[in-house]
């Protein structure tokens, strides 16, 4: 309900975006001439989605004291 953080974390959540994409591309382009190249992009695109939603997850989903966060932890 806080605009102002929501606004904030929409802000974070595209530029994100546009480093995983530029992250990935360079993946992408060191592994351009295998037949791998796809599935070194997915990998990297599916790590860097892991970690972020983790990260969004441990920033606004839980709490600094012992208490239950308001989802589970998200699995990897």
């Amino acid at each position: 309900s806080d605009e102002v953080a929501l606004s904030s974390l929409n802000t974070a959540q595209q530029a994100w975006r546009v480093y995983r994409e530029s992250h990935c591309n360079a993946v992408y382009d060191l592994w351009r001439d295998g037949t791998i190249r796809t599935v070194k992009t997915l990998d990297c695109q599916r790590a860097l989605t892991e970690k972020r939603t983790h990260e969004i997850w441990g920033t606004y989903l839980t709490y600094e004291d012992s208490s239950d966060p308001v989802l589970p932890e998200p699995m990897h």
